[in-house]
C-alpha cells in the first residue's frame, strides 16, 4: 500500500530493556530482533562515543552473533537508552537506514504474519503476538531483560480503511516517479510533483474553502514515489508481461499470446493489480473517450467543479490532477486543456446527532436513507444535506432535522393547491402574463422581493454558497411568498403573479428538491419538464422600491400587533379591536385596512391620521404609526388585577430570599464564584420582573 494509505494510531504497550553486549537497547518488538547485528547511535552520544565503529560478539537470542555499531543523526539519544539495533525488513526508518549503510535487510517474519523458522528454531511458525512473549522468556534465562516499562505509548501503523495493523515487508512492487522530469508544462519540462504544485498555485484549480490549499501542499510538497501495485484480486491487473524463455518483460495494453521479443509463448502476466486510486483516476478522461480526441473529452475537459469529500482530497483529486495532466498532455493537449477540472468544493463529514462520524463498522450512528426516504420523502432528505453544510466543515444528520424539512415540502404543495385553485380559467391554460398596469402594492412588493432573490440565489450559487442560498430560497417561500403574500391575495389576488412568483421559486428551489418541483411545475405547466427551463433572471421592469418599503411598514404594523397580542396571552382565535394613528402614512394603512385585519385577526380596526394617546389600552409603534389595542377587549380586568397581585407577592418573597442569600457572607465566601455570579443575575433579573409586573398592574389601574 502507499505511505498514504497508513494511519497511525497511539498504542500502550510494553517496551522492552535488553542488555546487548556493551549497551542496553530498547524495542517494543522483540520478535524481529532475531536477525539484528547492527547498534545505531547518535555520532554526539558522548556514552557510545568509544563503541562507534567496533565490532563484538554478543550472546543473543539463539546464540552467539558478531555485531557492530554505527553512528546517526536521526537516532533520538532521548528515546530509550539511545542506542538501538535495527531491522531493515520490518521498519521503514531502518530500511532507509540499511538502504544508507549498505547493510543487509533480512525478513524475519513471512507474508503470513509467522517467524521464519530459518530464523529461529524456538520461534520459527509462530505468530507475532506469541512469538514476542516466547523471545522475552527466552532472553529472560540468558539474564539478558534489563528491565521492561509496562506504560509505553508509541504510534501504531494501520490500513486507513480496515484499521488492520499494518506489518512492513521488503517487495518489489511498481512505483510512479513523481520527482523525474516528463511533462511538458509550461515551455519546461517538469515532474509529477511540480505539474501537481503548479496547477493549484497558479490557480489553475481552484480549492474551496481555500484553506484546504495547505493541506493539499502538505502532502505534495512531501510527496515520495507512488507504489502502485497491489497483491489484491480485485482490480485493474498490471498490464507487463513476462517471458520464461528470453527473461524479458514487456507493457502491453491488450491481452497477448506470446513474447514480444522472442515470439515464444511461455508468457505469464504480471498477477499484481493497480491501486483503486490509480485506476479511479483515469475517470475524467477515460469516459469521455481518451485516447481518442473525441467531441465529448474536447468539450467537457475540463469540467467546471468536483464535489468530493475533504477526506479524499489527496487519495483521488490530486491523483485526477496528476493522471490528467500526464496523460492528457502527452495526447497534445494544451495546459489549460489538461487539467480534470476548475474547482474543487469539498464537503465535510456527515455525523450523528451527538457529532460521531458515521460509519458502517458503528451502525448506532448510522440513518437509512432508504428508511428516511420512505418516511419523510427524497427531497426532505436532499434539503437537509444541503442546509446547514458549508464548505469543508462537518455536519449533523438526525431524524428530527430531516421531518422538518418534510415540513417545509408540506409547505410547498399547500401554496402550490392554493394557486392552482385561485387560478382564472384563462391563467391556466396560457402561459401567465403580469400586467403592470393592474399590480397591487402587495403584487409590487413580491415582485421586488422575487427579483432580489433571484439575484441574491444565484449569486450564491455561483459562489458555492450551497447552503445559504437553499436557505434564502426556503425563507423567502416560507416566509415572504406564503406567510405574507399568499395571506394577503386570500382578501385581493392576482391570479397571474401568484403562478409567476410560484413558478419562479420552483425553478430556484429545483437543484436542491427536484422531485416535488418537477411534479407541481408538470401541474402548472403541463408538457414542460421543469429541468429544461431556463435559469430564472431579475426582470428590470419589475422592481418597485416604493411600493416595497410601504408594504414592508404594513408587515411591521401587522407584526407589531401579532406580539401585542402574544406578550399579553390573548387568544389567537380571538378577534380584537385595534386604533391606529397613522399620521403620513393613513391612506396606505386605509388602503390596507382589510389586509390588516385579516393578518392581524382583528375584529374592527379605526384608523386616524393622528389623535390623543389611549388610556387602558397596549401600544407599540412602527415608525410614526402609533397602534392602540383597548385593554378591555383584551383582558378581564378584575381577573387581571388578582393574577398580577398574586405574582407581584410572590417574585417579592423570591427577590427577599436571594436578597438574604446575598448578603450572607458565609455562602458569599464558601460558595463556587459561579454559583455566586448566578444568584446576583437571579436576583438582578427579579428586580426587573417585579418592575414591569407592577407597571402593567399600574396601567390597568388607571
Amino acid at each position: 500500500m502507499a505511505d498514504d494509505e497508513l494511519e497511525y494510531v497511539e498504542e500502550k504497550a510494553p517496551f522492552y530493556y535488553f542488555k546487548y553486549g556493551p549497551v542496553v537497547i530498547g524495542t517494543a518488538r522483540p520478535e524481529t530482533k532475531f536477525g539484528d547485528k547492527v547498534i545505531v547511535v547518535h555520532p554526539k552520544d558522548k556514552r557510545y562515543k568509544n563503541l562507534i565503529g567496533k565490532e563484538f560478539d554478543v550472546e543473543w537470542i539463539e546464540g552467539k552473533i558478531r555485531a557492530k555499531v554505527i553512528a546517526d543523526e536521526c537516532i533520538d539519544m532521548d528515546l530509550g537508552t539511545g542506542a538501538m539495533t535495527i531491522t531493515p525488513a520490518h521498519s521503514l526508518v531502518d530500511f532507509e537506514l540499511s538502504q544508507k549503510y549498505d547493510l543487509e535487510a533480512p525478513q524475519i517474519i513471512d507474508f503470513d504474519g509467522k517467524i521464519r523458522p530459518e530464523w529461529s528454531k524456538s520461534c520459527g511458525g509462530m505468530p507475532i503476538l506469541e512469538a514476542r512473549k516466547k523471545v522475552v522468556e527466552i532472553l529472560e534465562k540468558k539474564g539478558l531483560v534489563d528491565h521492561i516499562d509496562e506504560n509505553y505509548i508509541h504510534n501504531v501503523s494501520v490500513n486507513y480503511r480496515g484499521k488492520g495493523v499494518v506489518e512492513p515487508q521488503i517487495m518489489k512492487q511498481w512505483f510512479v516517479d513523481v520527482n523525474k522530469a516528463v511533462i511538458d508544462w509550461k515551455k519546461k519540462k517538469r515532474s509529477i510533483k511540480e505539474v501537481l504544485q503548479d496547477t493549484v498555485r497558479s490557480k489553475m484549480i481552484r480549492i474551496i474553502p481555500d484553506r484546504f490549499e495547505k493541506i493539499y501542499f502538505h502532502w505534495i510538497d512531501n510527496l515520495r514515489d507512488w507504489c502502485i501495485s497491489r497483491q489484491i484480486w480485485w482490480g485493474h491487473r498490471i498490464p507487463v508481461w513476462y517471458c520464461t524463455k528470453c527473461s524479458n518483460s514487456f507493457f502491453s495494453p491488450t491481452t497477448v499470446q506470446k513474447c514480444k521479443h522472442c515470439k515464444a509463448p511461455s508468457i505469464s502476466q504480471d498477477p499484481d493489480t493497480l491501486d483503486t486510486w490509480f485506476s479511479s483516476q483515469l475517470w475524467t478522461f477515460s469516459t469521455l473517450g481518451w485516447p481518442e480526441k473525441t467531441p465529448d473529452l474536447l468539450r467537457f475537459t475540463p469540467s467546471s467543479v468536483l464535489e468530493t469529500g475533504y477526506d479524499i482530497l489527496f487519495f483521488w483529486v490530486a491523483r485526477m490532477i496528476l493522471g490528467s495532466t500526464y496523460a492528457l498532455r502527452k495526447t497534445g493537449f494544451p495546459e489549460e486543456k489538461s487539467i480534470p477540472f476548475k474547482d474543487v468544493y469539498l464537503h465535510g463529514l456527515i455525523r450523528d446527532i451527538h457529532g460521531k462520524k458515521m460509519s458502517k463498522s458503528r451502525p448506532e450512528t448510522c440513518i437509512d436513507p432508504l428508511d428516511m426516504i420512505e418516511k419523510y420523502g427524497t427531497d426532505a432528505i436532499r434539503l437537509s444535506l444541503v442546509i446547514g453544510g458549508t464548505p469543508g466543515n462537518d455536519m449533523r444528520l438526525y431524524e428530527e432535522k430531516i421531518a422538518g424539512y418534510r415540513n417545509f415540502v408540506n409547505k410547498i404543495w399547500n401554496g402550490a393547491r392554493f394557486v392552482m385553485s385561485s387560478a382564472e380559467p384563462s391563467i391556466k391554460k396560457r402561459e401567465d402574463k403580469v400586467n403592470l398596469k393592474k399590480l397591487s402594492r402587495a403584487d409590487k412588493w413580491i415582485l421586488t422581493r422575487l427579483n432580489e432573490i433571484i439575484e441574491k440565489v444565484t449569486d450564491q450559487i455561483e459562489d458555492y454558497e450551497l447552503s445559504e442560498a437553499g436557505l434564502t430560497v426556503y425563507d423567502f417561500f416560507w416566509g415572504e411568498y406564503c406567510d405574507w403574500y399568499v395571506e394577503m391575495s386570500k382578501v385581493t389576488k392576482n391570479p397571474a403573479v401568484l403562478k409567476h412568483v410560484l413558478k419562479t421559486s420552483l425553478k430556484l428551489m429545483h437543484p436542491f428538491m427536484p422531485f416535488v418541483t418537477e411534479t407541481i411545475y408538470g401541474d402548472l405547466c403541463p408538457g414542460t419538464m421543469l429541468i429544461t427551463e431556463d435559469w430564472p433572471k431579475p426582470n428590470p421592469k419589475w422592481n418597485f422600491p416604493s411600493e416595497s418599503d410601504e408594504m414592508g411598514r404594513i408587515m411591521d404594523l401587522v407584526s407589531g400587533i401579532r406580539v401585542l397580542r402574544a406578550e399579553s396571552d390573548v387568544d389567537a382565535t380571538k378577534k380584537i379591536h385595534a386604533i391606529i394613528f397613522a399620521h403620513e402614512d393613513t391612506a396606505l394603512v386605509e388602503d390596507k385596512a382589510e389586509i390588516i385585519k385579516r393578518l392581524a385577526n382583528l375584529g374592527t380596526l379605526e384608523i386616524f391620521g393622528n389623535g390623543e394617546k389611549i388610556d387602558k389600552a397596549l401600544t407599540t409603534f412602527v415608525g410614526d404609526i402609533e397602534i392602540y389595542l383597548p385593554l378591555a377587549d383584551l383582558i378581564d380586568f378584575e381577573a387581571e388585577k388578582k393574577r398580577l397581585h398574586k405574582e407581584i407577592d410572590d417574585l417579592a418573597k423570591y427577590i427577599q430570599s436571594l436578597d438574604h442569600k446575598l448578603k450572607n457572607k458565609k455562602f458569599l465566601n464558601n460558595a463556587p464564584k459561579e454559583i455566586v455570579e448566578n444568584e446576583h443575575i437571579k436576583f438582578t433579573e427579579g428586580l426587573k420582573r417585579l418592575k414591569k409586573l407592577q407597571e402593567q398592574l399600574e396601567q390597568i389601574s388607571k
